[in-house]
Order: structure tokens, then C-alpha cells, then sequence
């Protein structure tokens, strides 16, 4: 049975599996533990396959909630592929037992996601001690891992996966070296720092997320964050503008599920729909993603009528559409109802410009110019009301 499992396992990943940075590092003659970045259900399955391949006679024992064990079907289908239950409210003796029984015992491998479940964002959160603690324990080493576009094929909550090629890069083995806690603690954290190097994926840290926020605000907020980071498109960044934009619609979609913040959350998905538009370069998906932004942020505008970051997307919709009447119209609501937001300005001057309205333009660009201390953004923004100024009225001084 476990081979006809294995080879439709093999059927349904191989068609995932992109590139493979050091395979060899998956291949042990000794027990291993493995530590990866958690992003998806697909995550045990491109493990399975991979470290069978490189392992033809031994199989990799994976760490799953007990919960999965509490029908009798689930609990055949995990049994089946080597799955240890683990309860992930507390330290688990009896799991921590199975695995080191696992280790030493049947002289097998074991697959540890030390963020405990999978992301709910596509961002990597810190690891627990566990694995670490484990290693130390049974003298095992342990090989980082890191797993790059998975969330995208199947995140959380979703059950059909796109069919996209995903990345695993594999480190080198490294033995644990603490003898105390607070040493371990040390060695972990910078063996978690290389898992996350090896993803390639964007760790809660390298965002200016505040902490401390209730869940759903906190994903409202990655989801304005990855919009953000999308739009400016930064050459470092480790993710495409689309992929983050396509983040956002996603945690937007789950919010709105449960009916948090709407028009909050709307708007983002707007902005998301809106970029994908723009930065396409066919017409036809262009128009399509343009057309999912105007329903999302009409919607929006429906729930809170005055509501001015979304005032300002339609705008910018309009624009796009060459409906520059329409457009001056929500900028100047968007104008009215976010007082001494540059963005909103810039845009607004912009589009007087091409209205031919060069007084009024002038007007909002020197508004900008007269504003006091503003953030690194902004600054640039300032700039650039200063190139427009002075292409506007060449003798003005700013």
C-alpha cells in the first residue's frame, strides 16, 4: 500500500518541483533532522519526494497536529505517510519520545516546521526551540531548509493548487554545539536566520509591521504592506510586484470572509486588482484585472461613501480608463477627506495637468512644497511637485 501511495505522491508533485539548490544535502546515511520554512500543506509532500529520491530505502517522518488523528480516516492517511501527532499548545513529551524513538530506534529522518503551522501570510515567522532542542538531545544534526513559492501554489484554506513551479534549496548539515538553553537558543537562531536565506522568502522581521496587533489587523496591514512594497518595486526585493500583489488579494479575501473591516479590506484588493491591471502587458488581462478593481472598490465606496483612500483608487481607476472627468471628481473628494496627504496631491495635480486646469495645479504643488518635515516617501514626492512646478512656472522658486 505505502508504494502505491509513494508513486502517486511522485505523480502529483513532480509537476511542482522547480529547482533544487544542493539535492545532495538531502541525502543522509545517518539520522537527520530537517528544518524548514512552513507555507503549505504541498510542503510535506515536495519533502517526501525529494528526500526520497535522494533516499530510495528510508523514509522521513513528519510532525502533524493531533487533531488529524481524531478520525479514523485521517489517522490511516497520516499513518500512512509517517506522520508522528504532536500537540502544538504545549511541550509534547509523548511526541518529543516518538521522535527520538524515530531517530535513534528505527534510524530514520524527521521533518520539524519549528514555526508550528503553516503561514497564514507568506511571511516566515520566527521557529521554536524545539527542533534545536531535539538535535541537542539525541545528538543528531540538523540540515536547514528552504522551501520558495509554495504558499503561492496552495496557502492556507485553499484546497485546488496552482500549477506553478515551486524552489527548495537545501543547506549544509550542521551538528549542534550548546550544551545549556541559553546557548542553544544563540545556535538556533542563527541556524533559523540561514533557513530563511534559503527561502527566499520575506521574514515577519523584514517588514515595519508593528507587533502586538490583533490577528486579522495584523493581516490587514501585511496585505497594505505587501501593496506597498509591490508599488514601489524595490530592486532587492525579494518577491515580484505581481506576487505580492496577488499576497494581498488573497489575505484580503480571507478578511472579508469574516467580514473584517470591508472597506478597508476591499481597498486593498482593489489597489492589488488595480496593479495587476497596469503592470500587465496584455490587453486582455489588463482590462480583466482593471474591471475586478472597479467592482471591488466600488463595493467599498458603497459601505463608507466618503471614504478617501478608496476615493483616491477610483480616481486613479478612472484615470486609466481615460475618464479624466470622473477622476478629477474622486480626487477632489479624496482631496477634501485625506487633508495633507501628498500622495493624494501629486496625483490630483497631475491629473489638473492634463485637464488643462494649470492654476489649480500650481496651487497643490506649492501646498507640498510648503509642508513641513515629511517621511522619506513623501520627501520624494516633494521632489518630484518641484520638477512639475517648475515646468509649470519656469521663473518660481522652489
Amino acid at each position: 500500500m505505502s508504494k502505491v501511495i509513494d508513486k502517486g505522491i511522485d505523480f502529483f508533485i513532480k509537476p511542482f518541483i522547480g529547482n533544487v539548490n544542493n539535492f545532495k544535502g538531502l541525502s543522509t546515511t545517518q539520522p537527520s533532522i530537517f528544518i524548514a520554512n512552513h507555507s503549505s500543506y504541498l510542503d510535506h509532500f515536495v519533502m517526501m519526494y525529494l528526500f526520497r529520491k535522494a533516499n530510495p530505502n528510508k523514509r522521513l517522518y513528519f510532525l502533524t497536529k493531533k487533531e488529524a488523528f481524531d478520525k479514523p480516516l485521517s489517522r490511516k492517511w497520516h499513518k500512512s505517510l509517517n506522520t508522528i501527532p504532536v500537540n502544538r499548545d504545549g511541550n509534547d513529551i509523548r511526541a518529543i519520545k516518538r521522535i527520538l524513538d524515530v531517530l535513534e530506534s528505527k534510524n530514520s529522518s524527521v521533518m520539524i516546521y519549528p514555526e508550528g503551522t503553516r503561514t497564514a501570510n507568506g511571511l516566515v515567522d520566527k521557529g521554536k526551540l524545539g527542533a534545536a532542542f531535539i538535535a541537542m538531545t539525541s545528538k543528531v544534526p540538523i540540515t536547514p531548509v528552504g522551501l520558495n513559492g509554495i504558499f503561492d501554489v496552495l496557502p492556507k484554506y485553499r484546497i485546488l493548487p496552482k500549477l506553478k513551479k515551486v524552489s527548495v534549496s537545501i543547506g549544509d548539515q550542521l551538528e549542534i554545539q550548546s550544551q545549556n538553553r541559553k546557548e542553544l537558543t544563540t545556535e538556533f537562531e542563527n541556524i533559523w536566520s540561514k533557513v530563511i536565506k534559503l527561502s527566499g522568502e520575506i521574514s515577519k522581521e523584514d517588514t515595519t509591521i508593528p507587533s502586538g496587533l490583533k490577528p486579522n489587523e495584523y493581516q490587514l496591514q501585511v496585505a497594505h504592506w505587501y501593496n506597498e512594497q509591490g508599488i514601489r518595486h524595490y530592486p532587492n526585493a525579494k518577491l515580484k510586484p505581481n506576487q505580492m500583489h496577488k499576497r494581498a488579494i488573497y489575505i484580503t479575501k480571507e478578511l472579508l470572509k469574516q467580514n473584517y473591516e470591508p472597506e478597508k479590506s476591499l481597498y486593498e484588493q482593489a489597489r492589488a486588482y488595480g496593479r495587476l491591471g497596469s503592470n500587465s502587458t496584455s490587453f486582455l488581462t489588463s482590462k480583466y484585472y482593471l474591471g475586478k478593481a472597479e467592482k471591488k472598490i466600488n463595493k467599498a465606496l458603497t459601505i463608507v461613501p466618503d471614504y478617501g483612500p478608496a476615493q483616491y483608487v477610483k480616481a486613479t481607476l478612472r484615470l486609466w480608463n481615460h475618464d479624466l472627468n470622473s477622476a478629477l471628481s474622486y480626487f477632489k473628494a479624496a482631496n477634501e477627506n485625506l487633508v495633507n496627504q501628498v500622495y493624494v496631491k501629486i496625483a490630483y495635480a497631475k491629473a489638473l495637468v492634463q485637464d488643462g486646469n494649470y492654476t489649480a495645479a500650481q496651487q497643490l504643488l506649492s501646498e507640498i512644497m510648503s509642508a513641513g518635515k515629511l517621511n522619506q516617501v513623501d520627501e520624494r514626492r516633494r521632489h518630484e511637485a518641484a520638477a512639475l512646478l517648475m515646468r509649470l512656472s519656469p521663473n518660481v522658486i522652489v
